[in-house]
């Protein structure tokens, strides 16, 4: 059930996806997630706020009808120049972001634009992007926790089904290294 944010780096127009597994050497990847659909709903959001590429084939051809790069919600590389540019910088703020730089987060735009959309009277759209905010904030939390804990090493007792054994997990880095049932002695 768990999903991944995959920066596709290694791509020639790098594109930010979600996925069942870890992202390729060279890609950036933040996760796991606890479901496919908080991770959808996150990278939808950073996709809108970065203006990252939302379009499936590695190198996109900008033919004059991708309708994320007419509307503004696409930097649209595809079209070359300073739209090269601006994706790169996306690229390297979503980046940030997925390494854990609060600083370069999306939220005070979101944050920015949901208070824009309210004043407009917009308020279905306002709505939207305020469920966008409590998707990255929820993703972020996710995040901060999985770094805290990727750092961890010790020995975790769990109690057993049977009562005269615990379990022992052993972890190193985060991770489960060892799991052994022990009997319960004195203290």
């Amino acid at each position: 059930r768990a999903c991944y944010l995959v920066l596709t780096l290694a791509e020639a127009v790098p594109r930010l996806r979600v996925s069942a597994k870890p992202g390729a050497p060279g890609d950036v990847t933040a996760g796991p997630l606890r479901s496919r659909t908080q991770a959808e709903a996150v990278a939808a959001a950073m996709r809108e706020t970065f203006g990252l590429r939302v379009c499936r084939p590695a190198l996109p051809v900008d033919d004059g009808s991708c309708l994320a790069g007419i509307i503004g919600t696409c930097r649209a590389p595809c079209r070359g120049g300073p739209a090269v540019d601006a994706y790169a910088e996306a690229l390297a703020e979503a980046r940030t972001w997925l390494d854990g730089d609060d600083r370069a987060g999306p939220q005070e735009q979101v944050r920015a634009r949901m208070g824009k959309l309210s004043a407009e009277r917009r308020y279905e759209q306002a709505a939207a992007a305020r469920d966008q905010l409590a998707a990255l904030e929820r993703g972020r939390r996710a995040l901060i926790r999985l770094r805290r804990s990727s750092g961890r090493s010790g020995i975790v007792l769990a109690p057993d089904v049977d009562e005269r054994f615990v379990q022992s997990f052993a972890c190193a880095g985060g991770r489960v290294v060892a799991r052994r049932r022990l009997p319960r002695a004195g203290d």
